[in-house]
């Protein structure tokens, strides 16, 4: 089979696989190299399969042969990233907007929770702060007038760490 005829398969394949009708010119030149990588990794393979049958086997076609398969399956991954249509992308396709809408609040919560510093009321442990710090050693002071039982605290910068996951602390509505 020519060289065209494979590249055209592959486009065929392509198109019947995926729903590729909304591509802009330049996604549609990286189809293009999409198929020729394809009819690429074609080859190489049946070269693989053909030099390996052989009674006497070049070591060194084997690696290079290898090693192109390699670097022609990297460009295919890459390249289906870029047009969407690899296997991380179809996944999340099929998910619903509630749920993804869910999965980026949760993913979200677990990004800040790994960043922010809290300030809870040492006498009632009511949340009087809730902060990110991009550098806590510059020794910045905090000043804090809990609204709750009106008592006064000055914690350190440092310390908040010790401030970071106290238990049965109150947590204000709007927060949780």
């Amino acid at each position: 089979m020519t060289w065209d005829k494979q590249v055209a398969n592959k486009l065929k394949q392509l198109k019947s696989e995926y729903d590729l009708d909304e591509l802009a010119a330049n996604d549609l030149l990286q189809l293009n190299n999409l198929a020729e990588a394809m009819a690429s990794l074609d080859t190489y393979t049946e070269m693989l399969e053909w030099e390996l049958s052989c009674d006497e086997r070049n070591i060194k076609n084997i690696s290079d042969i290898q090693r192109l398969i390699t670097e022609v399956g990297k460009n295919i991954s890459s390249i289906s990233n870029d047009l969407k249509i690899d296997r991380k992308s179809r996944e999340r396709k099929t998910e619903s907007v509630p749920d993804y809408i869910k999965d980026l609040k949760e993913r979200g919560r677990k990004f800040l929770e790994q960043r922010m510093y809290y300030i809870y009321c040492p006498i009632c442990k009511e949340l009087l702060i809730s902060m990110w710090i991009l550098n806590k050693n510059f020794g910045h002071k905090f000043k804090c007038v809990c609204p709750q039982c009106k008592h006064e605290f000055v914690v350190n910068a440092s310390d908040l760490e010790l401030h970071k996951n106290i238990p049965d602390v109150i947590v204000p509505i709007s927060t949780k």
